[in-house]
């Protein structure tokens, strides 16, 4: 199984986690095009699978399934906010492996991700705004500061004159 992260600005993915792979694939980008099992659960939105992925006319057999001989696979998107923000995949090396419980399991599991995801996005604004809000209260600080100052300078011409104004009165 693994986690693919979609890229828009290079419409490829990483495979940013799994488990069974040998080491170099987690990090390895992938093509996002419909020829690749996830690249069409991308594109369409909706949950795949694939059999047969060897011969499937349908479908690439790029690396790393050739390399750990995956025959099928199946995907379910990972949404964020109703965007395809990633791809959930399961694969198996034996035929028939994967049914529609299989899938049903698969796309809650996606779902989950896509909340952590909205939620991971929530938590940095959050912090973001939190930040942004501390550094206008210390602007606001400094700005009163100056201001208080200013008006001490302007009372104390104010009494100056005053006093100035006393003493021709005398």
């Amino acid at each position: 199984s693994k986690v693919l992260v979609y890229h828009a600005d290079s419409d490829d993915f990483t495979i940013d986690a799994g488990v069974g792979w040998a080491p170099g694939v987690i990090g390895m980008r992938t093509p996002a095009h419909m020829r690749n099992v996830p690249g069409r659960t991308l594109r369409t939105g909706e949950s795949t699978i694939a059999e047969n992925l060897p011969t499937n006319p349908a479908y690439d057999y790029i690396d790393p399934l050739r390399s750990h001989h995956i025959r099928s696979a199946a995907n379910a998107p990972i949404q964020a906010s109703e965007q395809v923000v990633g791809v959930l995949e399961i694969d198996s090396d034996v035929m028939p492996a994967l049914e529609a419980a299989d899938l049903a399991f698969l796309e809650s599991l996606a779902g989950l991700l896509g909340a952590a995801v909205v939620r991971a996005h929530l938590e940095e604004a959050s912090r973001q705004t939190a930040t942004k809000v501390a550094m206008l209260a210390a602007e606001r600080e400094l700005l009163a500061a100056e201001l208080s100052h200013r008006v001490g300078n302007q009372l104390q011409q104010v009494q100056l004159a005053l006093r100035l104004e006393q003493r021709r009165a005398v």
